[in-house]
């Protein structure tokens, strides 16, 4: 053999011991990343057990479920059925979250959900200065947040266009707001008390909740009814419960300034009939209040008439404001009844025990001044706009009369 040729046979046999050697890590490796995708993976029968779950506390706290088998929107047996069917083999943690997901959409409730991580994030930052809060102290369980944190590419990353500020004429101030946003709270509430303090002068002020279905009550109370109220404003709001299986849920707004809850439950058969029909009582045999209270700080020195501008899509928060508008004399609301869910404040949290996922429950509803349910029937506008009006045009021509 040459010389050549033995340094080349050389080198092939260093690089086939190589290679070799090389292999148990590459196997090493490879059972790492197995291991990682199979910590966040659910068995079929784990899976099963906890849709049991799941379905049970729906049949027995969700509050819109009486009149969603009423009208046979939801046959509860026949749909828990259906989706524990697709629930019998072993899947990945997200795989198994959509299957939840689907389910709950049934209902057509955006509140009955799965927490996003972008949902769980917000509350998180919303409830972490109350340390004895009930859903805080889900939202930072070890297990829990190890979850959420595999879905972290569900962040949204939206930018803030949801503020719209602008005068018409020199009398009308008008303020948009479409989301009342957590996350842009106090960057939106510079924005809106700059705004107000140079067009305190204006003899009105529009805000349009038009398009508004956002989540943030400190949003509102901090951004407008602090800035904006003139006198003292007290709203006293029922919430009511198809059982007592969540008794301590409501007290968390008591981290919300101007909000006291009175967390004891009162039978409804104690509310007058005219504020209480007979099948809702049956239906919803308790309930627990809360108060809101504004002492009229008026930090805006706005001394003008304010009108609110609402629609069917208004909701939550936006619907609070709304409530709270009608029950005091902070503002005229203007165009169609609402999309509702702004008296309940606030969902249950509930940990799902096999995946440690989070369910949002809305477990109560709010009862209107006219005794009908919040969530079904919205709140009335005091000055009624057809739909096919557009309610700023018709406010306007209001004021130029």
């Amino acid at each position: 053999m040459s010389r050549k040729n033995f340094i080349v046979v050389i080198y092939i046999t260093i690089f086939i011991v190589a290679f070799a050697l090389y292999q148990p890590n590459l196997q090493s490796k490879k059972e790492k990343t197995t291991n990682k995708t199979n910590s966040f993976s659910i068995s079929g029968a784990e899976a099963s057990e906890e849709f049991k779950y799941l379905s049970s506390i729906i049949e027995k706290n969700y509050a819109n479920l009486p009149y969603l088998e009423e009208s046979n929107t939801i046959d509860m047996k026949k749909l828990s059925e259906t989706y524990a069917k697709k629930l019998n083999t072993d899947m990945n943690l997200p795989e198994y979250k959509t299957i939840l997901q689907n389910y709950l959409k049934e209902f057509k409730d955006t509140e009955l959900t799965i927490l996003t991580y972008d949902q769980y994030r917000d509350l998180y930052n919303i409830f972490s200065s109350r340390e004895d809060s009930v859903i805080y102290s889900l939202l930072k369980d070890e297990e829990t947040k190890k979850v959420y944190s595999e879905f972290k590419n569900e962040t949204e990353n939206k930018t803030n266009t949801n503020l719209v500020l602008d005068t018409i004429g020199d009398k009308v101030a008008v303020i948009r707001i479409d989301d009342f946003n957590q996350r842009y709270k106090v960057e939106d509430g510079k924005k809106i008390l700059e705004f107000l303090k140079k067009s305190n002068s204006y003899p009105y002020l529009v805000i349009d909740l038009r398009k508004n279905s956002g989540k943030s009550l400190t949003y509102v109370m901090d951004n407008l009814i602090k800035p904006l109220s003139k006198n003292t404003n007290v709203a006293e709001f029922k919430i009511l419960q198809r059982t007592k299986d969540f008794p301590k849920v409501l007290e968390d707004i008591n981290v919300l300034s101007g909000f006291t809850v009175n967390s004891d439950y009162s039978d409804t058969k104690e509310i007058s009939s005219q504020m209480m029909k007979s099948q809702q009582a049956e239906q919803f045999p308790y309930y627990q209040s809360y108060t809101v209270r504004d002492n009229g700080t008026n930090t805006a020195k706005f001394k003008g008439e304010i009108y609110i501008l609402q629609s069917e899509d208004t909701g939550e928060a936006g619907d609070f404001l709304c409530q709270f508008s009608n029950r005091t004399n902070f503002g005229k609301t203007v165009g169609t009844f609402t999309e509702g869910n702004g008296i309940a404040p606030v969902d249950s949290v509930v940990k799902l025990p096999k995946s440690h996922l989070l369910l949002s429950l809305p477990y109560g509803v709010g009862i209107n001044e006219d005794g009908y349910l919040n969530n079904l029937n919205g709140t009335y506008p005091e000055i009624p706009v057809s739909e096919k009006e557009d309610s700023l045009d018709y406010v306007l021509n209001l004021l130029s009369q």
